[in-house]
């Protein structure tokens, strides 16, 4: 029997920061980032340094001249190569979902899912929710 209060998601596989364009301004909207437990220090290091960068990315994407988002990209990859030394790898996709505040109509939003993982593989699937709650 299937649930349809979620869908079954394909992430792919980021290996630059330009693969994350999408992902990042999705994001602005609504976003899921999950990620396995760090197994070493080195590896909770990565991850803070990625999701840190992460969400900077997409706090200040919209201020970010034109001509700056590459740099911007350019900086998420590092840490990309960063998490792939110690085994971490990113996955990411971008989703249509209907959101409706109390009293008012639903409205479609794009959404970023991404994870980090030790998986390598080219594409993982994951399980959204189709409908997001939004709190005042």
């Amino acid at each position: 029997m299937t649930d349809d209060r979620y869908e079954r998601v394909e992430l792919a596989l980021a290996q630059r920061g330009s693969e994350l364009w999408a992902a990042i301004e999705a994001a602005q909207f609504a976003r899921i980032i999950a990620h396995d437990d760090p197994d070493s220090e080195a590896e909770a290091d990565a991850l803070e340094s990625f999701i840190e960068v992460l969400a900077a990315s997409i706090d200040d994407w919209e201020a970010t001249p034109a001509m700056a988002k590459s740099a911007v990209l350019d900086s998420v990859g590092v840490h990309l190569d960063a998490l792939e030394r110690v085994g971490l790898f990113v996955h990411w996709a971008t989703v249509e979902r209907d959101v409706q505040a109390p009293g008012a109509d639903a409205t479609s939003i794009p959404m970023a899912v991404v994870t980090i993982g030790r998986v390598r593989e080219p594409t993982v699937a994951v399980v959204v929710p189709m409908e997001l709650d939004v709190e005042e």
